[in-house]
């Protein structure tokens, strides 16, 4: 009996060590020579081989009628009935890609380990990994596509490679415990829902390569409290999305970078929490309901160089009460509608310049007609400078005329007047304003020829003319004997 238990004890050993690691068969994957094995014990899947990973598009149930309406999603790699057990992903070198929705709703995977050899990471490959914390992206990947972290509630940290020229949409969508991003100087756009739901990001550093923000990219992200818009982005809007690229994002503090043209429309709509916001000076038209619903924000100035104010941009900002104006723009319908603590306009200009704006400012406006208008005039020096004594830059000669620069002691503004040259001194030879002995050496050589003599040729002429001649000298020695 006990050898028979010795037996069966044997046997189960020999099994567990067998089956402990299993090869996992992958359609199509001696096409690409991509091989797949799953150790049961550590929850190691491997992926090796050379080449691209397969595609694995989720097996989707859709409804009876209506085909556009999706009940459930599955995954579809070989691996799927084991995606439970799987705990540690591990691609070898060679491995060129992962493939679309390969690790899909893996939500015991914590570890991913990927080699440098990777330059694109599928679409999907790793969304609703509920409990993958971080991951490492090597550099070498070039591309991350749609959705391929989304719904990774656990991510807190990962770090984009400098390789990385390609972000898809809604890569981090839903990563609520990401806090901070950045964006390498490689990546030209920031496509849509990009971090949408990431309600924990609070830093987020925009790299100098990136040019537009879509759709959504923020949307949500409540923890965004600051943002600075480089120089070299150029274009912020909806892509297409009903929601702007900050639409009920965190923000307070905004600056936005000389580059913008156009604030789109609803970039920043429903930001209750913005307080601050710094518009760049080539701002030229500010879109639809762009800043509607920003309750927080209780002053704004509009920089010269917009011509137009779009429909409701800043209605319901309820805490509104300065508008500054630096320019004339354009006011579109309802854009200032339901500012109730609108209370007071500054106009770089004059009265003129605030009837002109009230005149343009269509229906809807009520708040910012009846607010009190304060003038500041742009040119303090209108009615003329204040010029203080002046001072001598350049020295007037008997060739040259000087210049005396005066600054006025209100704006700053310089002036600069002419000298006139000295008068001629016949006699002084060497310039000194004294006719004295030693201008007749001076006079002597300079008249025989000697080089490296400096004299005043036209205080040479004694005799009054019009030649430089040895009756000069004879004067000189008059004038000088007395």
């Amino acid at each position: 009996m006990k050898k028979l238990l010795s037996l069966v004890v044997v046997a189960v050993m020999v099994f567990a060590a067998f089956s402990a690691s299993v090869q996992v068969s992958a359609e199509g994957s001696d096409e690409s020579n991509i091989s797949i094995s799953l150790n049961y014990i550590t929850g190691t899947l491997t992926i090796s081989g050379t080449g691209d990973m397969k595609d694995y598009p989720l097996r989707c149930v859709y409804d009876e009628y209506d085909p556009s309406i999706i009940y459930e999603r599955y995954n579809n790699a070989p691996w799927a009935n084991y995606c439970n057990l799987i705990k540690t992903v591990e691609i070898t070198s060679g491995v060129t890609s992962i493939g679309e929705a390969a690790f899909y709703d893996c939500d015991n995977l914590t570890t991913v380990i990927i080699p440098d050899t990777v330059a694109k990471i599928g679409w999907g490959s790793f969304e609703n990994c509920s409990r993958l914390e971080n991951i490492t992206i090597p550099n070498g990947v070039t591309e991350i596509q749609n959705d391929a972290f989304k719904d990774c509630s656990s991510l807190s940290s990962i770090e984009l490679p400098n390789s990385l020229t390609s972000l898809g949409m809604s890569v981090f969508a839903n990563c609520t415990s990401l806090t901070d991003i950045t964006i390498p100087d490689g990546i030209e756009e920031l496509n849509g829902s990009l971090f949408s739901g990431c309600t924990s990001l609070g830093n987020v550093v925009i790299g100098t390569g990136v040019k537009y923000i879509r759709g959504g990219v923020f949307y949500g992200c409540s923890s965004l409290e600051s943002l600075v818009i480089p120089d070299g982005v150029i274009s912020l809007d909806s892509g297409g999305f009903y929601n702007g690229p900050f639409t009920n994002s965190g923000l307070k503090n905004l600056v936005i970078g000389n580059g913008i043209t156009q604030i789109k429309d609803l970039t920043f709509r429903n930001c209750s929490s913005l307080t601050n916001v710094t518009l760049g000076n080539n701002v030229d038209t500010i879109g639809g309901q762009a800043f509607q619903n920003c309750t927080s924000l209780s002053s704004i100035v509009i920089p010269e160089s917009v011509r137009e104010i779009n429909l409701s941009a800043f209605s319901g900002c309820t805490s509104l009460a300065e508008v500054t104006f630096m320019g004339r723009p354009l006011i579109g319908k309802h854009v200032f509608k339901d500012c109730t603590s609108l209370s007071d306009v500054y106009i770089y200009g004059t009265s003129e310049d605030w009837l002109e704006i009230r005149l343009c400012a269509d229906e809807g406006n009520t708040y910012l007609i009846r607010a009190t208008a304060h003038y500041i005039n742009p040119d303090p020096c209108a009615a003329g400078h204040s010029w203080g004594p002046g001072v001598v830059t350049l020295v007037p000669t008997y060739t040259e005329p000087g210049e005396r620069t005066y600054t006025c002691v209100v704006c700053g503004a310089t002036r600069v007047d002419s000298i006139p040259g000295l008068a001629a001194l016949p006699g002084d030879i060497d310039g000194d304003g004294v006719i004295a002995v030693k201008d007749l050496p001076a006079m002597k050589k300079a008249l025989t020829g000697v080089s490296g003599v400096s004299v005043i040729t036209v205080n040479c002429d004694i005799d009054g003319d019009g030649m430089f001649t040895l009756k000069d000298v004879s004067a000189l020695k008059r004038m000088i004997a007395g």
